[in-house]
């Protein structure tokens, strides 16, 4: 075999075989990762070699050969990852699609150029041409793995992706065979990158699909979350209230008995347990006075202007869910900045039948926004980020906007909601 053939047997396996490792890079791996890489790789080379050597050909010969090779390329993925039966299928899928669609974008190059490239030009053409198809399915595919498995909302759509090769493929080789000009190659190589590419879409839109279902159920857990957390919070709240209040009377029994400084100092503690807001929403006298009390604790200036009777329409989960992460988000922030900078503000403005509300508080560092929202500072990206998701989902609901702006060390989040 000349070098021209032996790279015309094996392109085909070893562009799959590359494929499929770049979509399970980051799956995990099994034991003896390196050497499963290596003999599961060995079948699907083997059968390209010796199917060299066997005198067949038409459609049906030359489909079964592509096909049977593939079969044998998925046995490198399955012994070398270990993932779910969809997730090697994506995988298999993906890297047909990928590798047909550089074959054929080197095809077109090659029918353009006449077929006078040199063998070594050819080469470099085509490992360039699928270099750069790669390093595309790598950002964006191979990033939206989640470390376990690639998770797909439609298997259907899956298969009917599967389908769609299928056809491509076929249609391909009837090109190739029965092409009598050029022109009719150069047809059938356009149509078989924009089938692949169709087909490569449909999955990319598997793992969005499942990206946005997985932040939706985590945000409604969140919801849920916060509605039980605002009925204890309401408890406490309450709780405490009645105590300092019946400590108040308890204290003013003991006026001449107790020396007055120390009245004086006992007075000053409760007070500070005893500073609850009145706004006229009982959700929202419950979380200003929650996070009011961490403020205090941790030398925090808090100041409120706010008429919660604009909030009636609101659901008092959501009211606490929405407030009680903007305001964690500005004490977060203030916490470790100097003494002067430590303050946190909410403010409500009408106008023109809206309410606008604004919390404002200061920051150090850089932010990044993305959509309008800034990315949580917080080192675990995973798990932290869904709070400012979590308030824009809740303001959308009831019609309104919620926007976030940074400048001067001035962090400002802005809610518009209209009046009721």
């Amino acid at each position: 075999m000349t070098f021209g053939e032996i790279w015309g047997t094996l392109n085909f396996p070893l562009g799959l075989l590359i494929a499929e490792y770049l979509i399970c890079m980051r799956l995990p791996k099994r034991k003896y990762f390196w050497l499963a890489l290596v003999l599961g790789a060995v079948p699907s080379v083997t059968l390209s070699i010796v199917w060299k050597f066997i005198p067949v050909s038409g459609i049906a010969w030359m489909s079964f050969k592509f096909f049977a090779v593939f079969a044998l390329t998925m046995i490198m993925p399955v012994a070398a990852f270990k993932t779910d039966l969809w997730s090697y299928l994506f995988a298999g899928i993906s890297s047909y699609c990928i590798q047909h669609i550089s074959y054929q974008s080197y095809s077109i190059i090659d029918v353009l150029s006449k077929h006078l490239m040199p063998i070594w030009a050819q080469i470099i053409l085509l490992i360039f041409v699928s270099a750069a198809y790669y390093v595309a399915l790598y950002f964006m595919l191979v990033r939206r793995c989640d470390g376990e498995r690639y998770n797909l909302n439609n298997h259907m759509l899956l298969i009917i992706a599967g389908i769609v090769i299928v056809i491509t493929v076929v249609i391909s080789f009837l090109g190739v065979i029965y092409g009598a000009s050029g022109r009719i190659t150069l047809i059938v190589c356009l149509f078989s990158v924009l089938s692949c590419m169709l087909s490569l879409f449909l999955e990319l839109s598997l793992l969005s699909l499942k990206k946005d279902e997985i932040e939706l159920s985590v945000l409604k857990h969140m919801l849920y979350e916060s509605q039980q957390q605002y009925e204890d919070s309401k408890e406490s709240i309450d709780v405490i209230n009645i105590k300092c209040h019946d400590l108040k009377h308890q204290i003013s029994a003991l006026k001449g008995k107790v020396a007055r400084e120390e009245l004086s100092r006992i007075s000053d503690a409760i007070d500070i347990y005893d500073n609850s807001f009145k706004t006229g929403n009982a959700a929202l006298d419950v979380v200003l006075t929650e996070k009011g009390l961490i403020c205090k604790n941790k030398g925090i200036r808090f100041t409120c202007m706010l008429d919660g009777t604009t909030l009636s329409n609101m659901k008092q989960c959501d009211i606490y869910s929405l407030f009680g992460n903007a305001l964690d988000n500005a004490i977060n922030s203030v916490s470790n900045l100097e003494e002067s900078c430590r303050s946190v503000s909410i403010r409500e403005l009408k106008r023109n039948g809206f309410s606008i509300i604004t919390v404002e508080n200061y920051y150090t560092g850089e932010l990044t926004f993305i959509d309008g929202l800034p990315l949580t500072t917080n080192s675990d990206k995973d798990y932290h980020g869904f709070g400012m998701k979590s308030m824009k989902m809740i303001v959308g609901g009831y019609g309104g906007e919620l926007s976030a702006t940074a400048s001067d060390g001035i962090f400002k989040l802005q809610i518009i909601l209209a009046r009721h």
